[in-house]
């Protein structure tokens, strides 16, 4: 009954009075808002998922540290039951997975340059990492390559000295790319490295001999600070034959959820397997960060919204005051009219929010198609890339439903409204 005298009160308000006018004004509100959260959400939603396929390019699926962050002996048993290594206990998921070896470490990179027979020392503070051949399909780096060598191509490990450098490392030494033999020998001894984990805490020279750079490769402003070698010769540099840093793991069976698991329990406390969140924790802070921030807007603009809608209840109220009495002269409760008023103030959220995601969605769609709203200036992609997420219009409908249903109440349960309609 209650839901009924409210749509009927509704839909037959005179489309010339004040009410119906502040009325649409506040489902218009309702829906632009609801238009706005959506449509600012997926394209939020889109970029979050640009960058973590960025990030998931290079980044593997799974990585496996030692627990206090130091160097580990791949060959050193880590089961005494069955006297298996690590690597050993790594390759029983050789169905399921692919690893890579990995050796990291911080860096000086010297560079002499011959400037006119004047020899002009540059340094850099780099990082240089080495991995076996197995990375490639790991990782797919050979996607970044910008450039390359025409007889050393990317890792070439049957020349242990190939290296490949960062774009921020090749500028800042000025550094070209060797095509043979010859011109590489040239350089050699021009390229010095210096490690900045000694013993005596201050950079030690590590390598003399140079490397012939192979490569050039551009994946991110972090990764561009790198150089990349075999793996024995960067542990032949640092003097640590079988050790490792990591070891990074691709998932060839994405079905496989509990791999992370039965590794950690496999490996023991000893060891602690990363998966893609916790080796970007950064990205999720970030996105987590930036969504409670995005949300809390849209909450304080949906709050102004809420005031027109607080207006149309008072002044519709004040129309149906004859009404009230015709009610309760009938034997009406004073609940009954609270109920009224309320479903009423709910029937304008309602359609607003109907419309508002129905129109958020549609604009979500042709962007999506389109890309009518273009990015300007140098970027990834030249449009606002979309990404519907079915959680977030949830959130959205819940968010506008409980805001919109306590502005109702507030406004229906006012009691100094109803006491002054007694004493009329």
């Amino acid at each position: 009954m209650n839901l009924w005298i409210a749509q009927k009160y509704f839909f037959s308000l005179n489309k010339s009075s004040a009410i119906n006018i502040i009325s649409l004004i506040t489902v218009l509100g309702i829906m632009f808002s609801t238009v706005a959260m959506i449509f600012v959400l997926s394209i939020f939603n889109g970029f979050e998922g640009l960058v973590k396929d960025l990030h998931q390019g290079y980044t593997p699926n799974l990585k496996i540290e030692s627990s206090n962050n130091s160097f580990f002996l791949t060959d050193s048993v880590i089961d005494f039951t069955t006297n298996q290594t690590i690597i050993e206990k790594i390759k029983k998921y050789e169905n399921d997975i692919i690893f890579s070896e990995v050796f990291e470490q911080d860096i000086i990179i010297e560079y002499q340059k011959d400037n006119n027979d004047n020899l002009e020392n540059q340094k850099v503070f780099s990082k240089i990492k080495g991995f076996d051949e197995n990375y490639n399909k790991v990782t797919n780096t050979s996607n970044y390559m910008l450039l390359e060598s025409e007889k050393y191509p990317f890792l070439n490990f049957e020349n242990p000295r190939a290296v490949i450098v960062g774009l921020d490392v090749a500028n800042k030494l000025n550094l070209s790319v060797a095509n043979d033999y010859n011109e590489a020998a040239k350089h050699i001894k021009f390229l010095k490295i210096w490690s900045l984990h000694t013993s005596s805490k201050k950079p030690e020279l590590f390598f003399e001999n140079g490397f012939i750079n192979s490569g050039i490769f551009s994946i991110s402003p972090e990764f561009d600070n790198y150089v990349f070698a075999s793996i024995d010769l960067v542990r032949d540099v640092f003097r640590k034959n079988n050790y490792c840093s990591s070891i990074e793991i691709k998932i060839k069976n994405d079905i496989k959820y509990n791999l992370e698991k039965e590794l950690q329990d496999d490996l023991g406390e000893s060891f602690k397997v990363k998966n893609f969140k916790e080796q970007v924790p950064f990205l999720y802070k970030m996105v987590n960060t930036e969504r409670i921030a995005v949300y809390l807007i849209f909450i304080l603009i949906l709050m102004v919204t809420m005031i027109t809608l607080i207006g149309s209840m008072t002044i519709f109220m004040l129309q149906k005051k004859e009404d009230m009495f015709i009610l309760l002269a009938l034997g009406a409760s004073y609940n009954r009219f609270k109920n009224i008023f309320m479903i009423w103030g709910q029937i304008i959220v309602f359609i607003g929010l109907f419309f508002g995601v129905l129109f958020g969605l549609a604009l979500c769609l042709v962007q999506k198609k389109f890309h009518f709203l273009k990015i300007s200036g140098n970027f990834i992609i030249d449009y606002y890339p979309v990404s519907i997420h079915i959680y977030d219009i949830f959130n959205i409908v819940v968010l506008v439903f409980f805001i919109g249903l306590f502005t109702s109440l507030l406004v229906s349960r006012k009691r100094s409204f109803y006491k002054d309609l007694i004493y009329d």
